[in-house]
Parts: C-alpha cells; sequence; structure tokens
C-alpha cells in the first residue's frame, strides 16, 4: 500500500495545487485564481521558503541545479535593510525541470532547516521584498519564539527593545525598519493588492467594493491625466515665451550690430575723405613751391642777365675812354 502511494505520488497530475495555495485561496478574487492556476501550468519558477537568514545564493543554486540547469536566483530581502530574509525564488529554463525540483527537494534540509519549495506563476520586480509590517516576512512578524536561523527574536519583540533604547537615550534610531507601523499599508506591491480578503463577507459585496475601489482609482488616473495635461500646456506656453524673448533679443541684438556697422562705415568714409583732403592741400602746397622755385630760378637768372649786361657797357665805356 506504501509503495502504490508512492508510486502514485510520482505521477499524480504536475499541475496540482499545493496545500499552502489551496489555504491561501481565500486571499484571492476568482479571477485573479483562476489566472494563477493558468500561469503555473506553464511556469518555471519556484518560491523556496524557510531558509535560514544566513544562507547564501550560491547554496540554493548548488542544491537545485541537481534538478536542471537553473537560470537565476533571486534572494528575499527585508524591505528597509536590504539584508536576506529566509526566502527565495528559482527560476529553471524548462518547466519539466521546475516540476522535479518542487517534486523531489521539497521537504530537504538546507542549512539544517526544513524548505518549502512549491510552484509560483511567476517572479514581477518588487517581489524580492518582505511584505511584513516590520519588513521582513509575514511569518515572523507573527512568530513569538526565538529562532537563531531567523534573526532570534521576533521582529515586533526587537522594536519595542529598540523604541525603549530610543526613549532612553541609548540608541539614535531603529535598525529592523519604523517602528511604528500603522502608515505602511499603502507600500503594498501590486502583487499583493490584487489578493482581497473576504473577511465573511457576502460575494456580492465584495465584488461592489471591488468595483467602488476600482472606480476611484479610475478617477484618480483621469485627475491625473487631466493635472498632467494641464502642466504640459504651461510648459508649453513657457517654453513659447521664452522662445519669444530670445527671438526679440537676437532682433535687438541685430540691430545693434547693424547701427555698430553703419557707424563704422561712416567713421571709415569720414576718414577717407580727409585723407583724400590732405592728400590735395599736400599736392597745392608742392605745386605752389614749384612755382615759387621757377619764380625765383627765373628772377636770379634776370638779375645774372641784367648784371652782364652792366658789365658789357661799363667795359664799352672804358674802351672809348
Amino acid at each position: 500500500e506504501t509503495a502504490g502511494k508512492t508510486m502514485a505520488f510520482l505521477y499524480s497530475d504536475l499541475t496540482e495545487v499545493s496545500p499552502y495555495l489551496k489555504a491561501r485561496k481565500k486571499f484571492y478574487t476568482p479571477e485573479a485564481w483562476t489566472k494563477m492556476i493558468n500561469a503555473l501550468k506553464t511556469s518555471t519558477t519556484l518560491y523556496i521558503g524557510n531558509l535560514s537568514f544566513y544562507t547564501d545564493e550560491e547554496q540554493v543554486y548548488t542544491l537545485f541545479s541537481l534538478c536542471g540547469p537553473v537560470r537565476r536566483v533571486i534572494m528575499g530581502i527585508h524591505k528597509y535593510t536590504h539584508l536576506p530574509c529566509g526566502f527565495c525564488f528559482v527560476e529553471y529554463y524548462f518547466h519539466r525541470d521546475a516540476m522535479s525540483a518542487r517534486d523531489y527537494l521539497n521537504g530537504t534540509k538546507l542549512d539544517d532547516r526544513i524548505i518549502r519549495v512549491d510552484l509560483d506563476p511567476g517572479f514581477e520586480p518588487g517581489r524580492q521584498f518582505g511584505r511584513g509590517a516590520t519588513g521582513g516576512q509575514v511569518r515572523d512578524d507573527r512568530r513569538h519564539d526565538y529562532d537563531e536561523g531567523r534573526g532570534g527574536l521576533p521582529p515586533r519583540h526587537k522594536q519595542r527593545i529598540e523604541k525603549h533604547a530610543i526613549a532612553q537615550g541609548q540608541l539614535v534610531g531603529p535598525t529592523n525598519g519604523p517602528i511604528n507601523n500603522d502608515n505602511h499599508h499603502h507600500l503594498r506591491h501590486r502583487y499583493e493588492q490584487n489578493m482581497t480578503v473576504n473577511d465573511g463577507k457576502d460575494p456580492k459585496e465584495t465584488t461592489k467594493d471591488n468595483k467602488d475601489i476600482k472606480d476611484k482609482d479610475k478617477d484618480k488616473d483621469v485627475k491625473e491625466d487631466n493635472d498632467n495635461k494641464d502642466n504640459k500646456e504651461a510648459e508649453s506656453s513657457a517654453n513659447n515665451d521664452k522662445t519669444d524673448n530670445k527671438e526679440s533679443k537676437e532682433d535687438d541684438k541685430k540691430t545693434e550690430i547693424q547701427s555698430t556697422n553703419d557707424n563704422d562705415t561712416t567713421t571709415t568714409n569720414n576718414g577717407n575723405n580727409e585723407k583724400t583732403k590732405m592728400e590735395l592741400d599736400s599736392t597745392t602746397n608742392n605745386d605752389t613751391n614749384h612755382t615759387q622755385t621757377q619764380n625765383g630760378d627765373h628772377n636770379k637768372d634776370k638779375d645774372t642777365n641784367n648784371g652782364t649786361i652792366k658789365e658789357n657797357e661799363n667795359e664799352d665805356e672804358d674802351e672809348d675812354e
């Protein structure tokens, strides 16, 4: 009979949902549950729970590589301290390898702790962070015993100790996340927001509540779109004003440059006119000096001729005597 159960386990339906996921069905809407079940049929991702805080990525990779080639390992980390907090995701290349790891490695020991291996619908960015109020896993927020492999004292007990130490002036600030966790519900990941707790409500009331939430989200999105549109219009108007001012400044600059060029041209023309006038005056003076020099030479020749004639007359007079 035992052998029959073992063989039945080995050849059971590979898409069978684990007891853990069945227990969490109440946290999902019918649509989300159906979507998750369909994703599990082809999933290559595994969720590994109950890990020690001191188990590293290399140990996980070595163990799960026994069932097939591992694509990557994503270690779960504390939301505030970014330290390992006891879970991880393992992605394979093929669905059959993920199923083999689930069947053969679930319940095995790793770092002296019995680990839980289960199929996961797929990793999304943000799921590597703990979802507990203190930043770690929810199961650690609920425990009351001392667990050396999971950080020792329960996180809430640590928070009380830190709060008392800060009040006494013995500690500067918290080391395990915020002391007051009442205002951190909005930090939930979309993966958590898709899960709805019925809390004994009628399914119709739950559907109505979900519809109201969707309507509020839609109105919020419309308001944000309108705000973004107004901001874009204001920004566009400001850019147009800047462009107009820039064009006006460029026109003023061009006018100033043209005026400067005109002044330079006028100054150059005046300089050329003065230079031409000076050249003309210089030419006139040279002509005058040349004329005076010619007149002087002529007078000198005339005087010389007159002197020669006079001397000849004197010589004639001496000869007559």
